[in-house]
């Protein structure tokens, strides 16, 4: 028998982010907000301080150095004070966003849990919380484990949903027997 063990979200681990990786599910116990620590850099997901419900993502990123704001570039890491434009879901905009008054979101490797072929999952659409698809891992042509990210997701003929729920950390409920 198949017991449900825990919510959280779908992702696509590897180690140093530049390889291949596992299959994996975050437990939803296991992330939390915070004030990011290094600054924000473009493309992050964010969240209001004040209203968490509140989410955007964050584009023009700048840091406070020898009192100006430069402009950040690429993956460079960013000082603690920088502020960037924020496009929230409801597609309003705020410019000059200091990070200090904004979250992300930290995970803690104590609620990663890697994805087995035995594992049956739920997944979940992001905007409902309605499940949109379900199935046992065994029954996907999906690689638990891969060289490269593309190639956990070759073998699925045409279909790039499973694709999207692990890169865009879907929301799933993971049953496995205990």
């Amino acid at each position: 028998m198949k017991n449900k063990i825990l919510t959280g979200r779908l992702d696509l681990f590897s180690e140093q982010g530049m390889e291949g990786g596992r299959l994996s599910i975050m437990d939803e116990k296991f992330i939390k907000l915070n004030t990011p620590k290094f600054g924000l850099q473009s493309d992050r997901k964010v969240y209001d301080l004040i209203d968490t419900t509140k989410s955007g993502v964050t584009s023009n990123p700048e840091s406070h150095i020898d009192n100006s704001w430069v402009p950040t570039k690429g993956s460079i890491p960013v000082a603690e004070h920088s502020r960037v434009t924020v496009k929230w879901d409801d597609n309003s905009i705020d410019t000059e966003r200091l990070s200090s008054t904004l979250l992300v979101e930290e995970w803690s490797y104590e609620g990663l849990h890697m994805i087995e072929e035995s594992d049956f999952l739920k997944i979940k659409d992001p905007k409902t919380g309605v499940i949109i698809c379900e199935n046992q891992i065994s029954s996907i042509p999906l690689k638990l484990s891969s060289q490269t990210m593309k190639g956990h997701f070759e073998n699925i003929n045409g279909d790039d949903n499973w694709e999207k729920y692990f890169v865009e950390n879907y929301y799933a409920e993971l049953y496995r027997r205990t």
